[in-house]
């Protein structure tokens, strides 16, 4: 029984499933795919058929008045865009303000309450100092009291044998 070469047709049905499947159309894939054929007879019919599918997959280019409506359309959409970005940016900037200024109000209570703090520890430092100087004022006049109390009162002589 005589060999039969691959046909145009195999070569066809075959480039059809490796685009299905997504996959790039060269010799090495065509052959893959069939599981036969010479590179030759391949190629030969490889090159017979790419101008004729390049050429059906050409697509005219859209007309004038498409182009036009996409143009308004996307036009349409980038404005929208653009306002909602400035909405967002607008509400991220309104809830940023809104937390300093939490935050600051914050700050504010934290420095009256230190204020008020220091107040009642100046005011206790002064009370302190004031008792401070009660009881200098009070030793001072122990003191002085002793010194009058050992002046008025002369100590005894000390006899020669006596051994103190």
């Amino acid at each position: 029984m005589p060999v039969q070469g691959v046909t145009e047709d195999e070569v066809r049905t075959a480039i059809a499933q490796l685009e299905q499947e997504g996959r790039r159309v060269g010799l090495k894939t065509v052959r893959a795919q069939l599981g036969r054929g010479s590179n030759t007879t391949l190629l030969r019919h490889l090159q017979r058929i790419r101008p004729r599918l390049d050429e059906q997959r050409r697509v005219a280019p859209p007309p004038a008045s498409v182009r036009t409506e996409l143009d308004v359309l996307l036009a349409r959409v980038w404005a929208t865009a653009c306002q909602d970005a400035a909405r967002s940016e607008a509400a991220a900037f309104v809830a940023r303000r809104a937390a300093l200024e939490a935050q600051r109000r914050q700050l504010s209570a934290d420095c009256a309450e230190l204020r008020t703090a220091a107040e009642r520890l100046l005011e206790r430092v002064e009370r302190a100092e004031r008792q401070l100087r009660a009881m200098q004022r009070r030793l001072a006049g122990a003191a002085w009291k002793e010194v009058e109390v050992e002046v008025a009162v002369p100590e005894a002589p000390v006899a020669a044998g006596d051994g103190r």
